[in-house]
């Protein structure tokens, strides 16, 4: 598998530089928010289902950032959970970040039964990656 994001590193942050992260969520306002935050960040928008699959088969990442409710193909986060965990792709971390308090529980009991490192988290936009993912090994 080939890098997450090809090109030089972008910023000098030590933990969100080397992270390669895959943030799956079909809000463009949220991408650019998290952007902004975290400019160094080593990360990839996957807006749809579709796409994130797409993504996970070509690169490899250390991180996961997973939103629950996705586009109109009505495919979701735990689809995508459900595809990580048949696939066996290996991940540092997975945050499982949906508003959709039911649909976010359920992609941490699918990623965790399975031996992922996953969390349930609810954005406050102020979250830095290194406030949200801790410490980097």
């Amino acid at each position: 598998m080939q890098s997450a994001v090809n090109g030089s590193v972008i910023g000098s942050n030590p933990i969100t530089s080397v992270m390669k992260i895959l943030f799956l969520d079909d809000s463009h306002t949220r991408w650019h928010i998290f952007k902004d935050l975290n400019p160094s960040a080593n990360a990839n928008f996957a807006p749809s289902y579709s796409q994130g699959i797409e993504m996970l088969s070509k690169y490899e990442y250390d991180v996961a950032f997973l939103d629950h409710d996705l586009d109109i193909s009505h495919r979701t986060g735990e689809d995508v959970a459900r595809y990580i965990v048949e696939n066996k792709i290996p991940f540092k971390k997975i945050i499982c970040h949906s508003m959709n308090e039911y649909g976010r529980k359920n992609m941490v009991s699918i990623l965790r039964s399975a031996g992922y490192d996953a969390y349930e988290f609810q954005f406050a936009w102020s979250h830095r990656i290194d406030e949200t993912v801790g410490g980097y090994d």
